[in-house]
């Protein structure tokens, strides 16, 4: 639906995205992509510099530049393990990083949801996928978290409109200073090494709000349907309980489950059972899509590999089979046990059984310091396994050489070996000596020789 191009803004690289809104729903999404990114501020979640607003041509969201690609071609740089053929992966292996880099960027993405979740009004993403995350930088990004003062945004998508529309250029001319960050924030997510010690982990940032959708947009939404149409002339009363509440004064508690949240909305292998039967459902469908992208970047390699491969399944399928009971989500078979409760706690088929990303978090911090000594102690016995076949195949390869070189010089000295029973010694000379005299003519001279000066 759009396009997306490198460019410099106040003299640093964006990313400036140009999204096509010829279509009502296509402007929806792009409006609610603007008002999302606007308002949220993690260091997990895409930095957003601000937006052109002129339909229908010129709908722009300028955006950080996220030079490493997304967080799927970082996870499978040789494509899907699976395809590749078990010579080759045997030879030059999958390319999937190791386990600890894996599971310091599903705590950052955890730490990116916990803050969509907990934000006032929270927010749900409705399309968590390896696709939708990015990588910031290509090169060890793990030190190029961004900054919250460095981001600039327009806190309100009409002032941005009415700036495009009055001439005034790039998007950049509507833009004031962010936001500082709410309530909510997960601040220990901002820096890997803070989640367990890991090493050399991307830093990576949730991205691709086109779906998301907040609780204050809803209530909104229900306001306008709900309510009679204000006359002209007519002044909100101050003492009106619902038209003078404040954001901060509302209930923080929302229905559970909205009624115009229906429809498959989504990719199929990550989209929760309730949305595909087209039922009404919540936030708690962003917690099934984590479990799924955990279990994968747990085992490093697509979900439903089985029911994919053996079964020959479409995406669409599968989702089917998971909607209606027939095809149960399996967890990765090597994966540590915590790891895999977490796992089969966030895909529970009832969306009220499964945990809120405030207690996932919580999970992963206490599980991951265990599960990377783990790791690191498997690691340090493979290596010393490893050492000590090289030793053993060296200490062969010398004996098999002292060896054969003890053959080749007992050989070339004629020393017999000690073990081989004794022959009667015979003189080369006699032996030629005898041949000798055994030629015709040589009559009593070869004799005499041989009794005498011969022997």
């Amino acid at each position: 639906s759009g396009e997306i191009t490198l460019a410099r803004w106040r003299g640093a690289l964006v990313a400036a995205k140009r999204v096509r809104v010829d279509t009502p729903s296509r402007a929806t999404s792009f409006l609610r992509e603007v008002r999302a990114l606007a308002r949220l501020r993690h260091p997990h979640v895409l930095p957003f510099y601000g937006a052109c607003l002129s339909p229908p041509d010129d709908c722009w969201v300028v955006a950080r530049a996220c030079r490493g690609g997304t967080l799927k071609r970082w996870l499978y740089p040789r494509g899907d393990p699976d395809d590749i053929p078990p010579v080759v992966r045997a030879l030059r292996g999958s390319g999937v990083p190791p386990l600890a880099q894996r599971l310091a960027v599903a705590r950052q993405v955890a730490g990116a949801m916990c803050y969509l979740q907990t934000a006032t009004p929270k927010c749900a993403h409705r399309d968590l996928k390896p696709g939708n995350v990015f990588v910031l930088d290509a090169n060890g990004a793990k030190n190029t978290a961004p900054d919250a003062n460095e981001t600039e945004a327009s806190d309100d998508a009409s002032s941005a409109a009415e700036t495009a529309r009055r001439g005034r250029g790039a998007a950049g001319n509507a833009l004031v200073p962010a936001p500082s960050l709410r309530d909510g924030t997960d601040a220990g997510a901002g820096d890997p090494a803070e989640s367990g010690g890991f090493e050399d982990a991307p830093f990576v940032v949730v991205a691709d709000f086109g779906l998301a959708r907040d609780e204050e947009e809803e209530e909104e939404e229900e306001e306008e349907e709900t309510s009679p149409a204000a006359a002209p002339d007519e002044t909100p009363s101050e003492d009106d309980p619902k038209k003078s509440k404040r954001p901060a004064d509302r209930d923080p508690s929302p229905p559970p489950r909205h009624s115009d949240w229906t429809g498959e909305t989504g990719t199929y292998l990550y989209m929760a059972p309730e949305v595909v039967r087209h039922e009404p459902y919540d936030a708690s469908c962003d917690v099934w899509s984590f479990g799924v992208m955990l279990d994968e970047l747990i085992a490093g390699a697509p979900p439903y590999r089985s029911q994919r491969r053996e079964a020959a399944l479409s995406a669409s399928q599968i989702a089917v089979g998971v909607a209606d009971g027939a095809v149960a989500f399996e967890t990765a078979a090597d994966a540590p046990p915590g790891l895999a409760a977490i796992v089969r706690k966030c895909v529970e088929r009832d969306a009220r059984n499964r945990p809120s990303f405030a207690e996932i978090c919580d999970a992963l911090d206490a599980m991951l310091p265990a599960v990377l000594r783990d790791l690191e102690e498997k690691e340090k016995e493979a290596r010393r396994n490893s050492l000590k076949n090289q030793l053993g195949a060296a200490f062969r390869n010398v004996a098999a050489f002292v060896e054969e070189t003890a053959a080749t010089v007992r050989e070339s000295l004629d020393i017999r070996d000690p073990e081989q029973p004794e022959q009667p010694d015979v003189d080369a000379s006699t032996v030629s000596l005898d041949a000798f005299l055994a030629k015709p003519g040589v009559g009593e001279a070869g004799a005499s020789a041989e009794g005498g000066e011969a022997k």
